[in-house]
């Protein structure tokens, strides 16, 4: 790939300054999540402070807000290290406020009790959670309150009703982990990112397209290195965190507590092929009611979080037989191949990472399960009342 120019832009999407000459570039993209990057520079350049933003060239999908600058002096001269997060970072900034409508039993609850839906599309649920929290007119609840310092310019895309139908509470949880949460679910990704012609930050959707061999209505893309697409590919499995059944706690005390055994399997899991784990639901009922969904469905949620990991990382060729951007891209399904150590399967670019030096550039893909971030599981020890 050719190594891009940067450009420095304001909150507002005012062009302020074009850099040309750096010494690295490290871009991370996410699927489901927060990216960042790191961008090393020599001397002064005008306009980078904290609170700017970088675009790759005019690729509004590679950009991000600058959140750290370090900036050193030596006999050599000045050297500055820019830090930052993808454009996604913004929804880190926020929680999920409950709505005001008591019957919803002190959640932001998707869809709301008073709905005569009981369930809502993926996209519909992520676009809510961001509109209520971004402060979007056109996006939020109809019985949410706007609170109006919690307003910005990031416009909400218009929801297509695309994703798997389900349902979701949310109560002070951050926004980034909640879309992360309801992303993992239901197989889907979401993003922020410059619409250059209109001059505005959109939140949006995003499915993935399906490049795997098992269809024909896309163009089709095999990551391996008998193609010569790939340099090399790193498997990992791991199941030391998995869990298949959970026993969930609802409403009542002690000996009257409700308890329930749910499974996302097909089948409940037998003999030694069964993994239990306990989750606390609060005060759920076993039946959806008028203020909460059912203990059921909020335990099929948390029991995702204990999914086995398989994780591809390959590192693509930059001569190779598929182009990045031009025929695949985050969040696209493909096929990853390697007959020596025996597989075959199709899976989803879940991150990508951009490496950018004065002299050559290197693209890292991370396929299957993203890595989960340390700060998500530490959270997952720690008990929260909210």
């Amino acid at each position: 790939m050719e190594i891009p120019s940067i450009k420095i832009l304001s909150p507002s999407l005012q062009l302020l300054n074009e850099i040309d000459l750096y010494t690295s570039l490290q871009l991370s993209r996410s699927w489901q999540g927060i990216g960042s990057f790191e961008l090393h520079l020599i001397g002064n350049q005008k306009n980078i402070a904290v609170g700017n933003l970088i675009m790759l060239g005019n690729d509004g999908h590679r950009a991000g807000v600058i959140r750290s600058i370090t900036k050193t002096v030596d006999i050599n001269g000045i050297s500055t290290t820019v830090t930052g997060q993808t454009l996604d970072g913004y929804t880190a900034q926020r929680v999920i406020i409950p709505s005001t409508n008591s019957k919803n039993g002190g959640y932001l609850a998707l869809p709301s009790a008073t709905s005569s839906s009981k369930t809502l599309p993926a996209e519909t649920i992520i676009k809510i959670f961001a509109g209520a929290c971004l402060g979007s007119d056109t996006s939020r609840p109809s019985y949410y309150a706007l609170d109006t310092n919690r307003r910005t310019d990031i416009h909400i895309a218009v929801t297509k009703g695309r994703g798997l139908q389900t349902n979701w509470l949310a109560r002070y949880d951050a926004l980034n982990e909640i879309l992360q949460s309801v992303s993992e679910y239901c197989d889907c990704g979401w993003e922020i990112y410059i619409d250059l012609k209109k001059r505005q930050l959109i939140f949006d959707y995003v499915p993935g397209v399906d490049r795997s061999v098992n269809q024909s209505d896309n163009s089709r893309v095999i990551l391996s290195r008998d193609y010569e697409s790939i340099d090399s590919l790193t498997y990992t499995c791991d199941k030391s965190g998995y869990k298949n059944l959970a026993y969930c706690g609802g409403i009542g005390e002690n000996f009257d507590r409700i308890c329930l055994a749910v499974t996302n399997d097909a089948s409940t899991p037998t003999a030694l092929n069964r993994f239990e784990v306990f989750e606390d639901c609060g005060s759920l009922e076993i039946a959806e009611t008028e203020t909460a969904i059912s203990l059921s469905a909020e335990g099929k949620h948390k029991l995702k979080e204990y999914k086995l990991t398989e994780t591809l990382t390959a590192e693509i060729s930059q001569g190779g037989s598929f182009r990045y951007l031009e025929q695949w891209d985050l969040g696209d399904l493909v096929t990853v191949s390697d007959r020596e150590i025996g597989l075959m399967q199709d899976s989803r670019i879940m991150e990508v990472s951009e490496s950018y030096e004065a002299d050559s550039s290197k693209i890292t893909v991370t396929l299957g399960t993203a890595p989960e971030r340390l700060s998500r599981i530490i959270k997952k020890f720690k008990p929260t009342i909210r």
